[in-house]
C-alpha cells in the first residue's frame, strides 16, 4: 500500500469471524478517508486485521482500540466521528452559522419554527416560509429579534409549478443562499391497505417531489464552498414502522435522493454538502394532526429544539446521515443483517402494543367468496 492510500476499515482480529470475510462482521459505522503512511502500516499490531475497501467501519471502543493499534490517531481526519463520546450535539458546537443565509421550508410551526428561531439565535439570516401568514409573521418576528435580516414568504410548496419562481425570489431577497433545509412534510398514519389514492399522491408530492424540485431550483445558488442542502427525513425511512407504509416510503425515497445527489455532486467535483437528519417521534402538532390514526409509538417524543443541534451536527461533521436520538443509528444495520427477523419482531411488538391498548389487530379487505 502506497503512502496516502485510503485505509477504509480496521478491525481487531477478535471481532472477526473465521474465515475472514464471512458474513457476520459486527455492524459498525463506516470509517472513510483514513490516510496512513508506510511507517504507520509497519506499526500495526499482530492482533489487528486490515481490510481495504470493506464497506464496514468502526465505532466507539472498537475505533479507539484500532486507532491505538496503528498509532495513527492524528492521521485520521474522521477519527472524531467515531470516538465513543461523539454526538451530533458535540459536533454542532464547532459549526458557526452566523451570517449564513438559510432557507427552512415548513417553518411556521413545529420543528421548522424551532429551526428558524434556533438558527436565528445563533446569528443565521433565516428565510421562513409556510402557508399561513399569521404564523409566518410570528416566527419571522421572533427570528428578527436575533437576526434582523431574516425574511418570510407565504407559499404552498404543494404547488409544484410555483417552486422555481419562489426559489428565485428567495435568492433575490436574501442576496444568495448558503443552506437549504427541506423540512416541510406531512404524515399519514394508516394501515397500508387503507390509503386512498389521493392521500398517496399528496404524501409523495409534498414529502418527495416538492423538496426535490426546490433543491434542483436552488442547486446552482447552493453550489459554493460552505453550501449545504439538508433533508429532514425520519427514522421511518430505515425501520419500516407499523401503520406508516406510505409515509415511510416517502422518507425512504427522499433519503435515497439525498444519497444519490451527494454521489452525483461528488463525481462532478462539487463541494456542496448533502445531508439527511432522521428524527424519531417529535412532540409537535405534526404528529397529532386530524385524519391520522393514533400513533402506536411508546417512545417518549423528542422536543423540536433537539433537532437544531442535530442539523448543526451534520453540517459541522459533513456526515450524510444523522439520527436523533443517536442510538437509532444502531438499528438499520441490525435490520440489514436479518430483515426477516427484524420485521417479524416489529409485527410481534405491534400486536403486543395493540393488545396493551385494548385495540383489535387490523384486518385487510377480503375479496368476495
Amino acid at each position: 500500500m502506497h503512502e496516502g492510500a485510503p485505509l477504509l476499515t480496521l478491525h481487531p482480529r477478535s471481532l472477526l469471524p473465521e474465515p475472514l470475510g464471512e458474513v457476520g462482521l459486527p455492524h459498525v459505522r463506516r470509517l472513510d478517508h483514513v490516510v496512513v503512511d508506510a511507517d504507520d502500516l509497519g506499526q500495526l499490531e499482530h492482533d489487528a486485521s486490515v481490510l481495504v475497501g470493506n464497506s464496514r467501519g468502526l465505532r466507539g471502543s472498537e475505533a479507539d482500540a484500532c486507532v491505538s493499534f496503528t498509532r495513527i490517531r492524528t492521521s485520521c481526519p474522521n477519527y472524531g466521528h467515531l470516538v465513543a463520546d461523539f454526538t451530533l450535539e458535540t459536533a454542532a458546537a464547532d459549526f458557526d452559522v452566523a451570517g449564513r443565509r438559510v432557507l427552512i421550508t415548513g417553518s411556521t410551526s413545529g420543528l421548522g419554527a424551532a429551526l428558524a428561531i434556533g438558527l436565528a439565535e445563533r446569528g443565521a439570516i433565516v428565510g421562513v416560509c409556510g402557508r399561513r401568514s399569521d404564523r409566518l409573521d410570528t416566527v419571522v418576528d421572533l427570528a428578527q429579534q436575533h437576526s434582523p435580516g431574516s425574511r418570510g414568504w407565504v407559499v404552498d410548496l404543494a404547488d409544484l409549478d410555483g417552486i422555481e419562481t419562489f426559489a428565485a425570489g428567495v435568492v433575490d431577497d436574501l442576496g444568495g443562499l448558503d443552506i437549504l433545509i427541506n423540512n416541510a412534510g406531512i404524515p399519514k398514519r394508516r394501515w397500508a391497505w387503507e390509503h386512498r389514492p389521493d392521500e398517496v399522491s399528496d404524501v409523495l408530492r409534498i414529502n418527495v417531489e416538492s423538496p426535490i424540485r426546490l433543491t434542483q431550483a436552488l442547486l446552482s445558488d447552493l453550489d459554493h464552498p460552505g453550501g449545504h442542502a439538508v433533508f429532514i427525513g425520519s427514522v421511518a425511512a430505515r425501520l419500516s414502522p407499523p401503520n406508516e407504509a406510505v409515509y415511510s416510503a416517502s422518507k425512504a425515497a427522499i433519503t435515497a435522493y439525498a444519497e444519490g445527489l451527494r454521489v452525483d455532486l461528488g463525481v462532478a467535483g462539487s463541494s456542496l454538502g448533502v445531508h439527511v437528519v432522521q428524527p424519531g417521534v417529535l412532540a409537535t402538532e405534526l404528529f397529532s394532526l386530524p385524519d391520522n390514526d393514533p400513533s402506536l409509538s411508546d417512545i417518549e417524543p423528542l422536543d423540536a429544539d433537539e433537532i437544531v443541534g442535530a442539523v448543526l451536527g451534520v453540517l459541522s461533521s459533513n456526515q450524510v446521515e444523522g439520527f436523533v436520538p443517536t442510538w437509532f443509528a444502531d438499528l438499520p444495520p441490525v435490520k440489514a443483517a436479518d430483515p426477516d427477523g427484524f420485521l417479524a419482531g416489529a409485527i410481534d411488538y405491534t400486536r403486543s402494543r395493540l393488545a396493551d391498548l385494548g385495540v383489535e389487530p387490523p384486518r385487510p379487505p377480503r375479496g368476495a367468496t
